[in-house]
């Protein structure tokens, strides 16, 4: 919103979805999408779907040339999507048809993927579907976690969203159809997602912890206690241990345990309603023993 607004195009509204009560104290939140809105003297509708009339006539009477979809959460019924004069079009933070859905940069870490990108697309009615107009790559590194991608992809996005509007307003807009033999899905994640999987290679590991910071977390059980595991490293490992057992676990020689294939240092944990540590302060307060198991 923030990159339209100072382009030479002109937002006249905007669509969010309802403000929620958070917290202990149940107090009503609202986005910061409807934030920087009302900050910035626009108008907001929220809505929870497009099933409301009202909100049908209201969009209608806008007289919009094009609607600027992003992180919305909801399929657009084809009565919302003929609305704009030209088009609807939407921000997806992939490399179409790759990782159509709800968590593509999520599942762009997890896979441990080394290229992703953004796509503008015209929207249809089926999900990420629509003809691309605009695709731009980046690299990913071996160390990036889903914030830093995040950032990374919400910049190239505002960037690439104007210059789809610039090539709208000229009429000089060319559409690529999706190959549909090559899309794949990023569904939703769940809070099992974030229960570490020894038995998997560290490099998937590394990358897991990597993609799950926001949420759920990559997390682990060790003699009942809930261990939420914040910043790992790759670590060979010649040993024939099991995949989950520790390896080492001192001040000197750090916490290491291993994997399926290889091994994980993890330098960064959290046990469950404390504060986040580095392992050496952790293993100070909290023992955890030699050739033991992670579960």
């Amino acid at each position: 919103m923030e990159a339209i607004s100072a382009s030479a195009h002109k937002l006249l509204h905007v669509v969010t979805t309802p403000s929620k009560p958070q917290g202990r104290n149940l107090k009503v939140a609202h986005s910061p999408v409807k934030e920087w809105a009302q900050k910035n003297g626009l108008s907001v509708t929220e809505t929870p779907n497009f099933i409301d009339a009202g909100v049908i006539n209201k969009l209608t009477n806008f007289a919009a040339d094009v609607f600027v979809v992003a992180s919305f959460g909801l399929l657009l019924p084809r009565s919302i999507l003929a609305l704009p004069k030209k088009l609807s079009i939407n921000i997806h933070p992939s490399l179409l048809p790759k990782y159509r859905g709800a968590a593509p940069i999520h599942w762009t870490l997890m896979s441990g993927d080394t290229r992703t990108g953004v796509c503008i697309i015209q929207m249809t009615e089926k999900l990420d579907a629509g003809d691309i107009i605009l695709k731009k790559e980046l690299s990913v590194s071996k160390d990036e976690t889903i914030y830093s991608l995040e950032t990374r992809l919400a910049q190239m996005g505002a960037v690439l969203v104007v210059e789809a509007l610039d090539q709208l307003e000229k009429n000089n807009v060319k559409l690529t159809a999706q190959d549909e033999s090559l899309s794949s899905y990023a569904r939703k994640l769940t809070k099992e997602d974030g229960r570490v999987d020894w038995q998997l290679s560290s490099e998937a590991i590394h990358s897991r912890v990597r993609a799950l910071l926001d949420w759920p977390g990559s997390f682990v059980f060790y003699q009942g206690k809930r261990i939420v595991i914040l910043k790992t490293q790759l670590e060979k490992s010649g040993s024939l241990q099991k995949p989950g057992q520790v390896l080492t676990a001192s001040a000197k020689e750090g916490l290491v345990v291993m994997a399926g294939e290889g091994a994980v240092r993890i330098e960064e944990l959290q046990l469950e309603g404390r504060k986040k540590m580095g392992a050496q302060e952790f293993l100070a307060g909290f023992a955890i023993k030699p050739g033991a198991f992670f579960e």
